[in-house]
């Protein structure tokens, strides 16, 4: 009878930090209102709090409700653009704007491109991430 061998990794202990080699999140406020952004080895993105959700909801029914075609599209626009992503493989550009504290990720097709704004105590964390991520023909500093 052959015993099967117990797994390699048995008895070892994962490294917790293994998620944050692998991904960075922050949240930020910009205009007031709370952002989730992320940077991993797939891409970048961003996702919009509940709060933000709410309010972009809010504006698009009550802008149908007055009859305002504007508030309405504004609203159904910024729903749609609520939850974002950008693979490093379908990027042309990721502009590092130290002073601003932002990343702009540029789509290949120049379409949406995301812009994320970091915290002061994120910012060299997530530009280190990209430049060891990201093509470097890609960063621009």
């Amino acid at each position: 009878m052959v015993q099967s061998q117990p797994p390699q990794d048995e008895g070892k202990i994962q490294s917790p930090s293994r998620q944050d080699q692998d991904e960075i999140r922050w949240t930020a406020k910009v205009l007031g209102m709370a952002s989730d952004f992320y940077v991993n080895t797939e891409g970048a993105g961003q996702e919009a709090s509940k709060t933000t959700s709410t309010v972009n909801t809010g504006l698009a029914v009550g802008g149908s409700l007055l009859g305002s075609f504007t508030a309405a599209g504004a609203g159904i626009l910024a729903k749609s653009r609520e939850n974002d992503f950008i693979s490093w493989d379908e990027t042309r550009t990721v502009a590092l704007n130290k002073k601003k504290k932002t990343v702009t990720v540029t789509r290949t097709s120049l379409v949406f491109p995301i812009r994320l704004y970091c915290t002061d105590e994120k910012y060299e964390q997530v530009a280190k991430f990209i430049r060891q991520h990201v093509d470097n023909a890609l960063v621009k500093e």
